[in-house]
């Protein structure tokens, strides 16, 4: 029988020390058995940081230059109870087949039983093609996440993923006389295209 092991999902946290994180996010990371970062720091010193506690594991984002893109793959994996979890950023994997089977194409060349993403800001949990597809949303808030969230996957016979609330969550301010859909679609294009556009 295998143990739990839980592992906290953090993206898009977009901080550059573990301090500028939620207070009540690095409570809970103290008690993971592994904190997995799946991209889009501000600095390499939040990932020093996290490295430090010995059960890190992290990709860099489309916003990762500089320090940061030479410190982390773009993409890894990881086996917890035999269980294999590929990790990326999830940036480009929308283009041509859409996002789901973007991802999964990323490990075609191993069976993953989960793939952990962020990029999108957007929390989500689903299983594709035998597959959980699990995304954090943003830590930080960042737009369009209307909360600051985190995931937490615990791995035992079973996998399970659940999505946190951080406290006191928030989303970025927006003009809110253009329609959501298209905000959205803005950003989403932005993003993909390696633009970030602020308070649209």
């Amino acid at each position: 029988m295998n143990n739990l092991v839980r592992i906290a999902v953090l993206s898009d946290t977009h901080a550059g020390k573990v301090n500028e994180l939620p207070l009540a996010l690095v409570d809970a990371l103290i008690g993971m058995d592994m904190v997995v970062h799946l991209g889009d720091y501000s600095s390499g010193g939040l990932v020093n940081e996290l490295k430090k506690t010995g059960k890190f594991r992290g990709v860099r984002g489309n916003h990762d230059l500089g320090d940061i893109h030479t410190m982390l793959p773009k993409k890894d994996v990881v086996e917890v109870n035999g269980r294999r979890i590929g990790l990326l950023h999830g940036h480009g994997c929308s283009f041509p087949r859409g996002l789901h089977k973007g991802l999964i194409a990323q490990f075609k060349e191993e069976k993953m039983d989960v793939i952990l993403f962020g990029h999108t800001h957007i929390a989500s949990s689903k299983v594709v093609e035998d597959v959980l597809l699990f995304n954090p949303g943003s830590a930080a808030g960042r737009f369009p996440a209307r909360n600051r969230t985190y995931g937490i996957l615990t791995i035992g016979e079973t996998v399970n993923a659940d999505i946190v609330n951080i406290a006191g969550g928030h989303h970025w301010a927006h003009n809110a006389s253009i329609p959501e859909p298209i905000r959205y679609l803005v950003h989403r294009m932005a993003y993909d295209w390696g633009i970030l556009i602020k308070n649209i």
